[in-house]
């Protein structure tokens, strides 16, 4: 059964379409790169649907520490009507997924696989941190990489997905 409802098959950077994610419940936007066969784009938007608890759990915790890391990083840089945003939608420390809730218009890449593994970024807005968004990287059952978009994607050098948090 397909998943993915194709929008843009024209488009010179990537193929669009949408999905549903029961995670976030609702329809979220794919960006498949045209070389990139749609029997793999199908594959890693159904194994998006099905991670494991843990995967998801393991991502939340992620997503929080990034959290709390920009907002001492911008209380500590002096942006302060950023930080007076952050707190007033996330007076506390999140916990579990209640973080699901802070995260907006998602999106999924697809770029070449390497492997014959599901291997894909998310992307999404979040209001920790308006710049540079809130990337999630997954290849198989690994959760490679939660922070800032950095343009990087599953098959890059696994030494590119450190982060301080």
């Amino acid at each position: 059964m397909e998943i993915i409802k194709i929008i843009n098959a024209k488009s010179d950077l990537f193929i669009d379409g949408i999905f549903y994610a029961p995670l976030f419940d609702r329809e979220i936007k794919i960006n498949i790169d045209p070389d990139v066969d749609m029997k793999y784009a199908e594959m890693c938007a159904e194994h998006f649907n099905n991670l494991s608890e843990k995967m998801v759990d393991e991502f939340c915790e992620m997503a929080i520490n990034y959290c709390e890391f920009m907002r001492e990083g911008w209380a500590d840089f002096g942006y302060d009507d950023i930080v007076t945003e952050i707190n007033k939608a996330i007076p506390n420390r999140l916990k579990g997924r209640e973080v699901l809730k802070f995260i907006s218009d998602p999106q999924m890449y697809i770029e070449p696989p390497e492997e014959n593994i599901p291997g894909y970024s998310i992307t999404s807005n979040c209001i920790w941190e308006p710049e540079h968004q809130l990337e999630w990287i997954i290849k198989g059952n690994r959760n490679l990489y939660v922070g800032e978009v950095r343009g990087l994607n599953a098959w890059d050098n696994e030494s590119e997905y450190e982060c301080d948090y």
